[in-house]
């Protein structure tokens, strides 16, 4: 995240910074350590966080510097003629109004020379970031139009698809509280449920489609669970022997438990399904 973005939205404690806390492993935030810690601070001591919940955010919330330790987020000496032309020309389409008036002529170029230099130094910034470990960038409107100008596309590792398919999964999420955040981090099939959403990123672009994907991939994996667990004939004699054994139900319950223990067996059952518990546990 920019250092605009932090300063602009807020966006690492907003409902974007909820989301990309539990997407990514780490969150890079483009300002310096002392001001990352003492923000994290103000605002722990003001929300009540729980002890655990500031010693997990600090972990995951951590200043650019870790990376570029020799370079602040707005050096000037990282900026190239080429980064701040292609800034200016995106400012110039959002400013056309104002240029076309001599009497805001002028406070419109002044805007467009500020804000150009922070987006040019917002996506030259990610650039260095990225050259040093893979990271994706979570830019402004602004800072997303610059990135097409510069680079066509860029991937967010499917960050876009997540955000659509969580926020319909659970709509107020926007409303958790951090402590709630981090409890979906630790959640036990949160792995899985996240390398699912992964899979589903990978093969398709569209939002909605999306949506329509994880409903039914949730119906399939539900089908096939069930399938799995029918209750059956065993090959095996002494099993066979003690399932056959008449009782007053339709199902024996011999026959389901050594179904099912030879399932557990041949499959890694948690990491097959165990995202479809994560989904049942959250969907609202």
């Amino acid at each position: 995240m920019s250092y605009n973005n932090l300063a602009i939205n807020n966006a690492n404690f907003n409902l974007e910074g909820k989301l990309a806390t539990l997407w990514f492993d780490n969150l890079l935030l483009g300002t310096g350590k002392e001001l990352v810690e003492k923000v994290m601070e103000d605002v722990a001591e003001k929300e009540q966080w729980s002890s655990d919940t500031f010693k997990e955010m600090k972990k995951v919330q951590i200043s650019s510097e870790t990376l570029l330790p020799s370079i602040s987020f707005m050096d000037e000496s990282i900026i190239e003629d080429d980064y701040f032309k292609d800034a200016a020309d995106v400012l110039k389409d959002k400013y056309a109004k104002e240029l076309s008036s001599p009497k805001t002529y002028g406070g419109a170029m002044h805007e467009i020379v500020w804000e150009g230099f922070g987006i040019a130094n917002s996506v030259k910034y990610w650039t260095l970031l990225n050259a040093k470990a893979n990271c994706t960038f979570l830019p402004m409107d602004m800072e997303q139009q610059m990135l097409g100008k510069v680079f066509g596309s860029t991937t967010d590792m499917g960050y876009s698809n997540f955000s659509d398919i969580i926020t319909a999964i659970i709509p107020d999420i926007s409303e958790y509280s951090w402590d709630e955040i981090i409890e979906i981090r630790h959640h036990n099939y949160w792995t899985q449920f996240r390398k699912k959403l992964t899979e589903l990123s990978e093969s398709i672009e569209d939002k909605k489609l999306g949506q329509d994907i994880l409903e039914e991939i949730v119906r399939k994996d539900l089908i096939e669970m069930a399938q799995r667990f029918r209750p059956q004939v065993t090959k095996n004699i002494v099993k066979g022997v003690v399932s056959n054994i008449p009782l007053p139900i339709p199902i024996n319950p011999v026959s389901v438990v050594c179904t099912g223990y030879d399932i557990m067996k041949e499959i890694d059952f948690d990491k097959k399904y165990g995202w479809i518990y994560f989904y049942l546990d959250n969907k609202k």
